[in-house]
């Protein structure tokens, strides 16, 4: 590891301990002594992970701010894979011999977060991604992408950064037709359209690498570099055509469901939930079931809306003295009586969406769209800040996506380097009207700054003061803080029209059932079709959204259900000190500060840190 990766290691990870002169003079205790050796036991484990991973991983590795693989891709190769968790398990044989007993409850909360580190990029490479995993190839193009979003003050070294990744996608696709055997047709599929968004959004990086000063002295540079674009584009083709092939396999006998040991050991490995299946599954059927109702109640307006519409008139029918006959009659005959609820009726999803298709956005296509939502946050971050529920301002970088994110996301947060990429409206006119109208209504732009801006994901990355806790901070609890962060603004009274709290009743809904068939599918209670049926004859998705949410489960298993149990984490945790402050801020603040750590270190963290208060 270069000098420069090494200093920066030691800045990101803050985990050197050096002894005061003072200490030195009066002499230091078996108890201080047994800690400093500790924390440099820490400190040099992490520092040889991170020189592993960054060596192993470099587009991950680029992802959590780590530059010195800017112009490297992921070798996909047996051979590297083999060395690479040989090197890990070094790692975690150097994190065994740690003493914890001996570290503070702040370095015991890093120990932690680093070993789940280790343990999550182990279970990675022992899924047979190499010959199972299309979309392990496909997330190379996501690499060369990414590098259009990492901020470099140097253009020079930036493109010479893409030239470099875009010359390894030949190997990709050659590693690619090499290894791959077998596999589920659903991941093909996903690899197949990143591989097309890639291909027709190649200019942006073709462009970016062939245009401007040159590259160097050598003038045979020039062309070099186009004919290296030229055959990443060949090789981006080829993935794609071979990603169609794959999905096209009726042959193909490879489950993308993982059973239900393996998803136990997952979400273990990568989320730290370790609760049993039958108990997992219990819990997340209550939430749906919850969600279901709350989701009944926000549609109640609207179907009272739709009644006093179908009213049928009858010619005579209200002349003013058979009203008054007819009120004395019923005076006269009727007994008081209670009442009645209407009988619950489990509500659907093209019930929020005939509603949610009727809103109209407040902003234009000629509105700067991410200046407008920075706006937007920004007033509602300084009522929190005044109201007393955040500890104080903080400012916000909200960017248009690239082309090629923009086709698959509606945003993209890189915590290492605090900057946000929203999707903004693009394609042709009518394309660019219906994005408008649909992400950018009034409810639906204040659900996206509630969770990811403000007090959401970008906030809370923002705020945090430990490098360990922004750089390996655990899924369940970063995944939760979302769901957390979304009750926080409801709370606050942030939503306020009945669409708006419609909204957030169906995006709770929408995690709910997500959640739910994450785990069903995964444990393999239920296949595919099974799926899909359930979201569109049982609860009215279109076709079209039900493939959009199954594919979210296919790509990413576990994560749904980490937005609802690490919602539950925090809650669980925030309860006891709801109590003790009487300012929800202080309590929003004590969250804050302890970060996104392990949830079984979150207990005596938050205790620590409320001694202080």
């Amino acid at each position: 590891m270069n000098k420069k990766l090494l200093c920066f290691v030691l800045f990101v990870l803050g985990l050197a301990s050096v002894a005061t002169k003072a200490d030195a003079q009066s002499g230091l205790e078996v108890g201080s002594i047994n800690a400093i050796l500790e924390d440099n036991s820490l400190r040099d484990a992490a520092t040889r992970y991170v020189s592993v991973f960054s060596y192993f991983f470099p587009e991950e590795a680029t992802r959590l701010g780590f530059s010195a693989g800017n112009n490297l891709l992921n070798d996909r190769s047996a051979n590297s894979d083999e060395q690479a968790q040989q090197a890990l398990e070094a790692v975690v044989r150097d994190l065994n011999l740690i003493d914890i007993s001996n570290l503070s409850e702040n370095k015991k909360a890093e120990y932690h977060l680093l070993k789940q580190t280790v343990q999550s990029n182990l279970w990675q490479l022992q899924q047979n991604r190499l010959t199972k995993n299309p979309l392990y190839y496909a997330q190379a193009l996501d690499a060369v992408y990414d590098l259009l979003l990492v901020p470099q003050s140097n253009l020079r070294t930036k493109r010479l950064n893409l030239l470099g990744r875009v010359s390894a996608l030949p190997l990709v696709a050659q590693q690619a037709q090499e290894n791959l055997e077998d596999v589920s047709p659903h991941l093909a599929r996903l690899a197949m359209e990143k591989a097309y968004y890639a291909y027709i959004s190649f200019d942006e990086v073709a462009k970016l690498i062939t245009e401007g000063p040159a590259l160097s002295n050598d003038s045979n540079d020039a062309p070099k570099a186009e004919g290296a674009v030229q055959k990443a584009k060949v090789a981006i083709r080829q993935l794609f055509d071979l990603f169609k092939q794959l999905s096209q396999q009726e042959s193909a006998t490879q489950d993308f469901r993982l059973g239900e040991d393996a998803y136990a050991q997952m979400l273990k490995d990568t989320y730290q939930i370790t609760e049993k299946s039958s108990a997992l599954g219990k819990a997340l059927e209550k939430q749906f079931d919850q969600a279901q109702h709350e989701l009944a109640t926000a549609l109640e307006p609207f179907a009272l809306s739709a009644e006093d519409e179908e009213v049928t008139v009858v010619e005579d029918l209200n002349e003013i003295p058979f009203i008054q006959r007819a009120q004395k009659e019923v005076e006269k005959d009727a007994k008081p009586k209670k009442a009645q609820k209407p009988e619950y009726v489990p509500p659907t999803a093209n019930q929020f969406y005939a509603v949610a298709t009727q809103l109209e956005s407040p902003f234009t296509l000629d509105d700067k769209i991410n200046e407008e939502i920075n706006k937007q946050a920004t007033a509602f971050m300084t009522q929190l800040v005044k109201d007393k529920v955040l500890p104080s301002k903080m400012a916000f970088k909200v960017q248009p996506l690239p082309a090629y994110f923009a086709y698959q996301q509606a945003y993209k947060f890189l915590p290492a380097y605090n900057v946000f990429f929203l999707r903004v409206p693009t394609g042709n006119e009518l394309a660019k009207k219906e994005m408008l109208k649909q992400d950018f209504n009034e409810p639906a732009y204040k659900l996206f700054i509630s969770q990811a801006v403000v007090p959401g994901t970008y906030y809370q990355n923002s705020i945090t003061k430990s490098n360990v806790k922004r750089v390996f901070g655990t899924p369940l609890l970063a995944n939760g803080w979302e769901t957390y962060a979304l009750n926080v603004a409801n709370n606050q009274h942030y939503f306020l029209t009945d669409e708006e709290h419609l909204f957030f009743s169906f995006q709770n809904y929408l995690r709910a059932i997500t959640a739910l068939l994450d785990k069903r599918l995964h444990t393999q209670e239920i296949t595919y079709e099974e799926a899909q049926n359930f979201l569109v004859e049982n609860n009215g998705f279109t076709p079209e959204q039900a493939q959009q949410l199954l594919f979210s489960i296919v790509a990413n298993p576990g994560k749904a259900v980490s937005y609802v149990l690490g919602n539950q984490v925090w809650e669980k945790a925030a309860a006891p000190y709801q109590k003790k402050f009487k300012n929800p801020g202080q309590v929003t603040t004590l969250l804050l500060q302890a970060g996104n750590i392990t949830p079984d270190d979150l207990a005596a963290e938050l205790k620590q840190l409320s001694k202080n208060k």
